[in-house]
């Protein structure tokens, strides 16, 4: 095996998780946190196999600084990089693909051993040669006789949905020509699911940080914005949006000042996220625009608990917009006739009556209200006390986040089904 490519001594239950990046964030966000999660909290080691570790660096400060500390001959070398109790393996060509006439796959993970356990990320292929040697090896393989209906250490994780079939697809099996079996692992909001991504101390430190003034004043000096102190909160308003490039964002801030007058509204975007129509405040004295710099994970959790209102895209951002029990909207990933549409409805009968006309509106859906008119309702909840009392839990979003975290969380549903199969 490649110097480099072997997993960690230590005991525990070897896991590959291989992603390929297609929602750009998303992705890479989702297979860190499970990555991180299985390693701290389970005792996994973890091969973390990205098609895009760029991607992953934005997020992830200690990488950033390996790849430019690295640069081009690193990066070339392909090397691992060992961060917090995860090895991040650089996967570069497309998924099972071979240089052309070379006989051999060119694939950098080609001499690379199967783990105790395989995840392919929302559907990704296995590189042709790993697969190859998952053959043969029975906890990959179909099952015989009385284990005929057990899972496969082979997980397809597919993408979050809170449509009603999903419970019904979760760890349905597929057999393949080769002989091997893959479980099929559906994320998802009820009990019949894998549930959500959710650290054991998540809720505590969102609660910590609710209590913490330093702390918010912190994050505000650390992101720039040394006006939105504390001290200075009383009339503002913090809205986050994190959307994709044609969502209507000019129109979300002209309807901020229109249905919160007397507020000074402050709205948050990401560096780097390209919009069709950079906006423009109408009203400088009244609504400002902020671009805020590329966040760690925790970093960026803090800015959904800090802000009076989160607009997200996505999965990751989506699940982490839950668990801070603030108002939200999300914007589905757009999909060939509109089958998004269906998924932002199916999600909405979870959220507070306030959020959905919003939400609609947002995701410019068939009937859907002016945002303006649909925002009021929702604006209006923004004033009330429990803004900044830190304690989410006293809302309809933070009950609704309270109940969803008394379900298991999806990283340790992936360990009881991987230690009830049976050894094979």
């Amino acid at each position: 095996m490649a110097r480099g490519l072997r997993l960690p001594p230590e005991r525990g239950l070897s896991i590959d998780l291989f992603c390929q990046v297609i929602d750009n964030f998303g992705d890479a966000g989702v297979c860190w946190r499970l990555a991180r999660q299985l390693s701290r909290e389970h005792g996994c080691r973890v091969r973390l196999i990205i098609d895009q570790p760029e991607v992953l660096a934005r997020m992830l400060p200690a990488l950033a600084r390996r790849l430019q500390r690295g640069g081009a001959r690193h990066q070339k070398r392909l090397l691992p990089w060992h961060i917090e109790g995860v090895t991040i393996i650089a996967w570069r060509q497309p998924c099972g693909q071979a240089k052309s006439g070379s006989g051999h796959s060119a694939h950098p993970l080609r001499k690379l051993k199967p783990a105790d356990a395989v995840i392919s990320a929302f559907g990704c292929d296995l590189p042709a040669d790993y697969r190859a040697r998952m053959r043969g090896q029975p906890r990959f393989m179909q099952p015989q006789g009385q284990d005929a209906a057990s899972a496969s250490r082979w997980i397809n994780l597919e993408y979050l949905s809170a449509e009603p079939w999903v419970d019904s697809h979760h760890l349905l099996t597929s057999p393949k020509n080769d002989g091997l079996l893959q479980t099929f692992f559906f994320p998802g909001f009820s009990p019949a699911t894998g549930g959500l991504l959710r650290e054991r101390d998540l809720l505590q430190r969102r609660q910590a940080f609710g209590r913490n003034p330093a702390a918010q004043d912190r994050l505000a000096r650390d992101l720039g914005l040394a006006d939105l102190l504390c001290a200075r909160r009383q009339d503002l308003l913090l809205v986050f949006v994190f959307c994709y490039r044609d969502a209507p964002v000019q129109t979300l801030l002209e309807a901020l000042v229109k249905g919160a007058p007397g507020r000074r509204i402050h709205l948050l975007l990401p560096e780097g996220m390209t919009l069709t129509q950079e906006p423009v405040s109408p009203a400088p004295e009244h609504a400002r625009v902020h671009r805020i710099p590329p966040l760690p994970q925790a970093r960026f959790d803090e800015v959904l608990w800090w802000c009076d209102l989160s607009i997200v895209r996505g999965e990751d951002s989506l699940v982490r917009a839950v668990w801070a029990g603030r108002p939200m909207l999300w914007q589905p990933y757009p999909q060939a006739e509109a089958a998004h549409l269906d998924k932002l409805e199916a999600f909405l009968r979870l959220r507070p009556q306030a959020e959905q006309a919003p939400a609609r509106a947002w995701n410019q859906a068939p009937a859907a209200p002016p945002l303006a008119e649909a925002l009021r309702p929702l604006l209006q909840t923004l004033g009330e006390p429990w803004v900044r009392s830190g304690e989410p839990a006293l809302t309809a979003a933070g009950e609704r986040a309270s109940n969803l975290a008394a379900h298991q969380d999806l990283a340790s549903q992936l360990m009881r089904l991987w230690s009830a199969a049976p050894r094979r």
